[in-house]
């Protein structure tokens, strides 16, 4: 634990999980994204002036009223420090944004549309670093990357950094590998097994490499997740024909470690986004029972399962659209459920493998899907 004095600090936590605390409500402070740290900085003089601090190396902030995870929030496209939602609609190819506080929509907009050949294959990302997330597109036909970058529900910037040719396609999540406060883009080639990483600043390719090659029966179940709190994101495989789950854990595009947590059993799949459910810095796997609806947490500490349970089920219609964002900015992930027969969009507000909270944003109506 760290703590700064009155005025600006500089504080660097170095490896494993650091915590800056500070004596204010969250709401008295600004947390802005630099390069590969944050500069956290006092609003309310009135009290005691803390300044700006520089952290470097810190995994979480404290707060009088609230603990806040760094570099584990996705989809936060108006940087207010809470997630939002990304639809398109398949039939006339909008984009759109609902801006969330809690389980409410406190605003929104469409950015653009997509045309013949173009989807979304990612929004989790924030490829310049704006501690704003911004949309990655492909197009199927050309191969053609693109980036939409965004601001609110406008697109402020963007481009092309490359394009993909035949067997190669983009994996489900968008990490920072090299920690640069950067996303990156994590490519896989379905017939030769590699799997490559594009090194990305705004939107062109800076760098890159090959990790490693993936066998049989062996697919990437997430890119974004940072399973040892290292403020590098890893790589989460899953074996189709043992239900082997293994871990690639990266510096850069070098595997330096990983292991198995764990094997799922008949029914089970790992659901979409790596989420921090517990607040201690580091992703954690989100599991679906598509037998008996069961959702399921494994709290993961490197590649070691160090807790886990059961915040609920769902039903029939209901799947998990989304598990790596966090909707009240309480700085522990939250879940994201779709029911595809009536449309309704809900979510599990979490405290750890509990259900704190929750409601129903909206409802999506004929051609919506949550992007």
């Amino acid at each position: 634990t760290l703590t700064g004095g009155l005025g600006n600090d500089t504080l660097d936590g170095g490896l494993g999980l650091d915590t800056a605390t500070y004596t204010g409500l969250k709401s008295a402070y600004t947390v802005v994204k630099v390069g590969a740290g944050y500069t956290v900085t006092d609003t309310n003089t009135g009290d005691g002036d803390d300044g700006t601090d520089t952290l470097t190396g810190i995994e979480r902030l404290q707060f009088s009223d609230q603990t806040l995870a760094l570099g584990m929030l996705q989809r936060d496209f108006g940087g207010d420090g809470k997630s939002d939602i990304l639809l398109r609609n398949g039939n006339t190819g909008e984009v759109a944004i609902w801006t969330i506080n809690g389980a409410a929509i406190s605003g929104g907009g469409t950015p653009g549309f997509l045309g013949a050949g173009w989807a979304i294959v990612d929004s989790s990302g924030d490829y310049n670093g704006d501690s704003r997330s911004d949309i990655l597109l492909r197009n199927t036909t050309s191969g053609e990357v693109a980036i939409w970058t965004i601001n609110g529900t406008a697109i402020s910037g963007g481009g092309t950094p490359g394009f993909l040719g035949a067997g190669w396609t983009i994996a489900d999540g968008s990490g920072d590998y090299n920690g640069d406060g950067k996303s990156d883009i994590l490519l896989r080639n379905t017939t030769s097994g590699e799997v490559a990483i594009w090194t990305i600043n705004g939107s062109a390719i800076t760098g890159g490499g090959t990790p490693g090659f993936l066998g049989s029966g062996w697919t990437i179940a997430d890119g974004s997740g940072d399973y040892n709190g290292d403020g590098r994101s890893d790589i989460l495989l899953r074996n189709t024909s043992s239900g082997e789950v293994a871990q690639w854990l990266l510096n850069g595009s070098a595997i330096t470690g990983g292991g198995t947590p764990g094997f799922l059993g008949a029914g089970w799949t790992i659901a979409d986004g790596a989420g921090d459910y517990n607040a201690d810095g580091r992703s954690d796997v989100l599991l679906n029972n598509t037998l008996t609806g069961q959702v399921a947490q494994w709290m993961i500490n490197g590649s070691t399962i160090s807790g886990g349970g059961t915040p609920g089920y769902l039903g029939a219609g209901w799947n998990i659209a989304e598990g790596s964002c966090d909707y009240n900015g309480d700085g522990t992930s939250d879940i994201l459920l779709h029911n595809t027969n009536t449309g309704q969009v809900a979510e599990w507000l979490l405290s750890g493998s509990t259900i704190s909270g929750g409601g129903t944003p909206g409802y999506l109506g004929a051609g919506w899907v949550i992007g």
